[in-house]
């Protein structure tokens, strides 16, 4: 459980439980960062420079919680938004790791299952029907803020799914992107901590994945290709 929990690469500590009794007491005393609109807009523009993302559009609550968080974890020394600001512009890394912090990648295995249930009955059939009827054997598919790639490869098993009821073969492409480097990194390796095996039945895992040394890899499937993340918003030519 604690490697698992390691591997998903959003634990904030690893320490020991003497240790661990230090950092508790920290959150007894938690900070709350005030708006400031002005100095807001000056991070947004901070962020923007350095890792081209524009997050002004974000709800500033939410922002605010990402802020606080970061303050309250690591920065203590900040109390408020303009000391927080400063302590971006002297440690450019921080801007770094509050993009990431910003770029919540909350996902998992059909993560909604009832919507894909409803993709399945009524928007694939319309699909397929249509490419029969344009006598089209290719369907091209976008994700689009795929995170660590549990949404893409669901789709991808879905659409396998689908063509094994119906007994036909159709090239399926899937194009997934994310706004996060890292994300992307993890969704091309395929390599997922035990715990998904409460988002899959025993059926996909045994068909669709492998598991290693207390962790699962995915198989490579032909049905599915995760390409580079998107970082504009004007059009690009899909493969």
């Amino acid at each position: 459980m604690p490697r698992s929990a390691e591997e998903t690469g959003i634990v904030n500590y690893i320490l020991s439980p003497i240790e661990m009794a230090k950092i508790i007491s920290k959150y007894s005393t938690y900070k709350k960062i005030e708006l400031e609109e002005d100095e807001l807009t000056k991070i947004y523009k901070l962020v923007k420079d350095k890792c081209n993302i524009d997050f002004s559009l974000y709800k500033q609550n939410s922002v605010l919680r990402r802020i606080e968080r970061r303050v309250n974890l690591f920065h203590s020394t900040c109390l408020t938004l303009k000391d927080y600001r400063k302590y971006l512009e002297n440690n450019p890394n921080e801007i770094i790791q509050l993009q990431h912090d910003m770029l919540i990648g909350v996902t998992h295995f059909f993560r909604d299952p009832d919507a894909f249930h409803l993709i399945k009955k009524e928007v694939l059939p319309q699909i397929f029907q249509q490419k029969r009827k344009d006598q089209e054997k290719d369907i091209r598919i976008w994700i689009a803020g795929c995170s660590t790639g549990e949404e893409a490869y669901s789709v991808a098993i879905m659409f396998k799914e689908y063509m094994d009821d119906i007994q036909e073969d159709f090239n399926i492409r899937i194009f997934a992107t994310d706004l996060d480097n890292n994300s992307i990194k993890t969704a091309m390796q395929g390599v997922y901590p035990d715990s998904i095996v409460s988002s899959l039945s025993n059926k996909r895992l045994s068909k669709y994945l492998l598991q290693r040394v207390s962790i699962f890899l995915h198989y490579t499937l032909h049905i599915l290709e995760v390409n580079s993340h998107l970082k504009t918003a004007y059009p690009i030519p899909f493969p």
